[in-house]
């Protein structure tokens, strides 16, 4: 009877580890397919164009677009076509520029106060 008893509490551990695997397991894979992360944050709105000239004279086309993600502008420089091409108000996506999601949040420490005084 005692042999028996100790057959079952095996029995039932390995089991249990079992399970717990599979538990783990469930979670570790819910967890990757949640995490659907854009890579970069490049697509917006298009806020306004502009042609800017150099020092010698060369000419620079830019748009600034206001990000779908972030809410941040950013300007680029592109070329003539794409610039001709790419109205105010549209939505377009800007490869090559980067991620201009921010990467740690601002704050605000002008004026700290002093609660011992």
């Amino acid at each position: 009877m005692e042999k028996s008893r100790k057959e079952i509490t095996e029995k039932l551990s390995i089991q249990g580890l079992g399970y717990c695997l599979v538990v783990i397991g469930l979670i570790a894979l819910l967890s990757l397919v949640g995490c659907n992360k854009e890579s970069t944050c490049n697509c917006g709105i298009v806020q306004d164009d502009a042609i800017e000239y150099d020092a010698t004279g060369n000419t620079y086309y830019t748009l600034t677009i206001k990000s779908d993600c972030s809410g941040n502008n950013k300007k680029v420089y592109v070329d003539y076509s794409s610039w001709l091409n790419t109205p105010v108000g549209d939505n377009t996506c800007i490869n090559g520029v980067g991620d201009w999601m921010p990467k740690a949040p601002i704050t605000d420490t002008c004026h700290p106060t002093e609660k011992n005084k």
